[in-house]
C-alpha cells in the first residue's frame, strides 16, 4: 500500500508542472511610500509546459501580467503596509498554479 501511494504521488508529480517562482528583484522587503516595487518571476516552466497567462495578484487584486519575455514587474508606488505578491498560472486546460508567496512592506 506505502509504496502504491509513492508511486501514484510521484506519477502525480511527473503530470504537474512546477509552480512559477515570484522575488523581490535585488531589494530587501522594505520600501519607502514613494518607491517603485520590482517583483521577478522565476521557474517559468519548460519544454511541453507552456503557461496560457501568469498574472500577479496581491490579496484579490490584480497587479499586472507576467511573460516570458517581460519576467519583471515593476510595480507603481504602493499604499503603506504589509504586502503579499502570488503568481497565478493557468495553463491551456484550464488548470491553475500559484507560487508561494513573496512580502513587502511599505514604510509612510
Amino acid at each position: 500500500m506505502r509504496f502504491l501511494f509513492a508511486l501514484l504521488l510521484a506519477a502525480a508529480a511527473i503530470a504537474a508542472p512546477p509552480a512559477p517562482r515570484l522575488a523581490r528583484a535585488g531589494h530587501g522587503a522594505a520600501y519607502l511610500r514613494n518607491e517603485p516595487v520590482t517583483v521577478e518571476a522565476t521557474a517559468l516552466g519548460e519544454g511541453k509546459w507552456k503557461w496560457k497567462s501568469i498574472a500577479l495578484y496581491d490579496g484579490a487584486v490584480r497587479l499586472g501580467a507576467i511573460t516570458r519575455d517581460q519576467p519583471r514587474l515593476v510595480l507603481p508606488a504602493q499604499k503603506p503596509g504589509a504586502h503579499a505578491g502570488v503568481l497565478v498560472g493557468e495553463l491551456p486546460n484550464g488548470d491553475l498554479r500559484t507560487s508561494l508567496p513573496v512580502s513587502w512592506v511599505v514604510w509612510p
